[in-house]
């Protein structure tokens, strides 16, 4: 999640994929590659021996365009290591970058005598999801993270309103009031902070649930967001998570 979060984060045209390769290293054990591209950014040559050490981040990478703590590389690499695997990187800037993972030994699972396939179909699964029919007023700046949440909820009669920023938020709820607001923090014209805090002095919009999105889930971010938003979500966004965070608000 943390290489897919990041590949879709600098990516603003081309494409992110995702390849899983597997090779039989005996009848029960598999040798596991993944590999994630993008046609990102990149990263400079001089720093590809440092991108995994915690609070490290690209030189000349914009914090307030997109964000991040310098942990998320570090953490995955801490992740590999416990697991005795390895990730490497390779990267052009302007053109892209590769994460390769390898995790050696990966067991195989071949007793299916216990499992009812039944349960396990896509109908079944989205038959689980009961969220009520909702209007949820979303702004983001970064179109692709608008479109992952609309396809998020693809299929659950969920209505989404668009916005790119906080003054777009109040220029919408002039017209149509959501049931609830869900909104990414660092934003130009207006961030969701200073639009949250706007809205909830407002007796006609204060009783409208507002979740922020952040990508720093650290105790002093979530603590300051706490007295102001009904609830948050950290990046990257979970189906999961997201529609049990509706369900919570929805009255």
């Amino acid at each position: 999640m943390n290489l897919i979060g990041n590949a879709v984060k600098f990516t603003n045209e081309g494409s992110v994929s995702l390849e899983v390769y597997s090779e039989y290293t005996s009848n029960k054990l598999v040798e596991l590659k993944i590999l994630i591209k993008d046609t990102g950014i990149g990263i400079p040559a001089n720093q590809l021996d440092t991108i995994f050490e915690s609070f490290r981040q690209s030189e000349g990478q914009d914090i307030r365009t997109f964000g991040g703590t310098g942990l998320g590389l570090s953490i995955t690499k801490n992740l590999i290591d416990m697991m005795e695997g390895d990730i490497s990187v390779k990267s052009e800037i302007d053109k892209g970058s590769e994460f390769m993972i390898i995790l050696r030994d990966v067991k195989i699972i071949n007793d299916f005598k216990n499992i009812n396939t039944d349960q396990l179909s896509d109908k079944n699964i989205e038959n689980t999801i009961n969220i009520p029919s909702a209007t949820i007023l979303y702004a983001d700046d970064m179109l692709i993270n608008r479109e992952l949440v609309k396809a998020m909820i693809a299929g659950t009669g969920i209505t989404i309103i668009e916005a790119e920023n906080g003054q777009e938020i109040l220029d919408i709820l002039e017209k149509q009031i959501p049931d609830i607001i869900l909104t990414d923090i660092r934003m130009p014209v207006l961030d969701g902070f200073k639009t949250a805090e706007i809205i909830k002095k407002d007796k006609r919009y204060r009783e409208i649930p507002i979740v922020a999105l952040t990508a720093y889930a650290i105790d002093s971010e979530i603590l300051k967001y706490g007295k102001i938003f009904d609830e948050y979500l950290t990046k990257p966004l979970t189906k999961d998570k997201l529609f049990e965070t509706i369900k919570k608000l929805i009255k």
